[in-house]
């Protein structure tokens, strides 16, 4: 998912093997952006169970391809979403 590429050199684990060990995920791009997208699904996850009702649509995007530009992630949604 979403991941720069990386030399085998210097990886306890082959980096895009996904290895998990000790409990942890090991591999490149294991965290990368998607440490923000679970900290917004957890907070809105928690406002719902408190029993929130938002009083307009909530669009929660997230981006792919932040290294290259966003070409084909947040743009073509940023264009077709229309508040």
């Amino acid at each position: 998912m979403d991941v720069v590429p990386a030399d085998q050199e210097g990886w306890e684990y082959p980096p895009f093997s996904g290895a998990i060990a000790d409990g942890y995920v090991w591999g490149r791009g294991a965290l990368d952006m998607k440490f923000g997208l679970i900290t917004i699904l957890e907070a809105v996850g928690e406002m719902l169970e408190a029993g929130f009702t938002p009083s307009r649509d909530i669009y929660i995007i997230s981006t792919c391809d932040e290294e290259a530009g966003d070409k084909g992630g947040i743009r073509p949604l940023l264009g077709a979403i229309r508040p």
